[in-house]
């Protein structure tokens, strides 16, 4: 698993980061978890979260990170990786979020190709499933596998930013209405983590955190 470090790094090398506090939302225990959450602003790329959850005695982690690009027309970037008792799980995935639907490098399938050894996990039918791009990808093995896991992380993370420098810019409050469409698809629909966060904390709570933190796209207007 790669550290949060490790990660943050990667995208602090391409765009300044810069931290938000938010004290209310830092630390949460939902469901037999318990997570820290951070929020950073991406200089010229968007918003930036990073959650590390820990359960069961230490024997259950997971890191997520979310990049929502608002300042280059690009997809959001979600990244989930778990450990637990000695299996592993990557999913990262590229949801359609862009104002102008253009063909993204084929870069990423390389990638992915050198994961076609590993397992593929199985996901559930979602909502959303129209709006998961091709290139996004679920694999899960051993804790002998982690290199090879932590190898295709960053490479794809180091991909996704360099095709985020020649996307097209954009006018940001016109993308963060166009990137609401998920966040609020997840609040109204649900899925495996928002319907534990509901369940735990409620819909107000849940829809703080959605809202200003994890995906950063604010309160739609009324009737949208």
């Amino acid at each position: 698993m790669l550290s949060k470090k490790e990660l943050l790094d990667i995208i602090q090398n391409e765009y300044p980061l810069k931290r938000i506090d938010k004290d209310d939302i830092s630390s949460l225990k939902v469901s037999v978890m318990n997570f820290d959450i951070e929020h950073y602003e991406a200089e010229g790329l968007g918003n930036v979260s990073f959650m590390h959850g820990e359960g069961l005695f230490g024997l259950m982690k997971m890191d997520t990170m979310i990049i929502n690009p608002f300042d280059v027309d690009m997809p959001l970037y979600s990244y989930d990786y778990i450990k637990a008792l000695g299996n592993v799980t990557l999913l990262i995935e590229l949801d359609e979020t862009r104002i102008n639907k253009k063909e993204i490098s084929d870069d990423f399938n390389k990638i992915i190709e050198s994961l076609n050894a590993y397992t593929d996990y199985e996901l559930k039918s979602s909502w959303y499933d129209n709006i998961r791009l091709p290139m996004s990808f679920a694999k899960k093995g051993k804790k002998k596998d982690e290199t090879a896991f932590d190898k295709a992380a960053s490479e794809y993370l180091l991909t996704f930013l360099k095709n985020c420098k020649t996307a097209d810019r954009c006018n940001r409050e016109e993308k963060i209405k166009a990137s609401q469409f998920y966040t609020e698809g997840l609040l109204k629909n649900g899925g495996t983590s928002t319907d534990m966060f509901i369940k735990t904390l409620g819909q107000e709570k849940t829809q703080k955190i959605f809202r200003e933190v994890l995906f950063a796209t604010g309160t739609p207007e009324k009737g949208e």
